[in-house]
């Protein structure tokens, strides 16, 4: 049975649209302290208690495990909730995309995020991730994770918010070999930068490095810039890039799995 496939848009032309849109994101004279919830950094934006949450969709390209280029077209979400003395993140991904050679792929990512901060004047907290991922062309099918440890807010003001982390884990991967791996991850998490009134930078850059082999590692990085479109459906575009990299894979696969992307998402009421 053949699915049928739409025709996904080129990159070029992706970005050449986000091109045009982009003057409904940069009105000039925008004041950071104008800015809406969801674009503030941790300083002085507790949402309440309450879920922030957003859903998009659009189009990306990329290349596959093998080095196929590809082009796909792909479905996100995420929630914020956060208060002054703890906060809890969560974002889901999924890509379906296709090469030349009518191969297709589905993958999809799924990250939790649990903050403590019972030492919020100090910087330090506490906290708990869980993620999971699924990738056709992967050796493993499936991949969860579990990590704990401790992080230090390096950055919290109006326009900047970074967080570094460090802690213990492991991951398990189901797929042609069930193996469990015991791993350390380190890195910075919840990386915010205020550009203006409408306008963010999101990101987060976290390796992971096994306990049982000291020539194996793997990193998992992302960066989104989101433009606010509409105050009254709060609209937004997303352009982003998402990063991958295995320093131990099968033999025809490249270390990199690369995907970028242009949507349009908004704020759920």
């Amino acid at each position: 049975m053949h699915w049928f496939a739409p025709r996904v848009p080129s990159v070029r032309s992706l970005f050449l649209a986000a091109l045009v849109l982009l003057p409904w994101g940069l009105a000039p004279g925008a004041r950071a302290d104008d800015a809406p919830k969801w674009l503030n950094p941790v300083k002085g934006s507790s949402t309440s208690g309450r879920f922030v949450s957003h859903l998009s969709a659009g189009f990306s390209g990329g290349s596959n495990p093998s080095g196929a280029s590809s082009q796909a077209w792909n479905a996100q979400a995420d929630t914020l909730r956060s208060t002054d003395t703890e906060s809890f993140r969560a974002d889901a991904a999924w890509f379906y995309s296709t090469a030349g050679n009518n191969d297709s792929r589905s993958s999809a990512q799924f990250h939790a995020m649990q903050d403590w901060r019972p030492w919020r004047e100090s910087g330090w907290l506490l906290f708990a991730r869980a993620e999971t991922q699924h990738d056709t062309q992967r050796t493993w099918n499936w991949r969860v994770g579990a990590y704990g440890g401790a992080g230090y807010t390096l950055l919290d003001d109006e326009k900047w918010e970074v967080v570094g982390r460090g802690g213990l884990g492991g991951r398990y991967d189901f797929g042609d070999a069930n193996t469990f791996t015991p791993e350390a991850v380190l890195g910075g998490s919840a990386i915010g930068w205020k550009i203006a009134k409408n306008q963010k930078v999101v990101g987060e850059g976290l390796a992971y490095k096994s306990l049982d082999d000291a020539d194996a590692w793997r990193f998992s990085g992302k960066a989104e810039w989101q433009i606010r479109l509409s105050d009254e459906q709060k609209t937004m575009l997303k352009i982003g890039v998402r990063d991958q990299y295995e320093s131990q894979r099968p033999a025809g696969q490249k270390g990199h799995d690369l995907q970028y992307y242009v949507g349009i998402g908004v704020e759920l009421p």
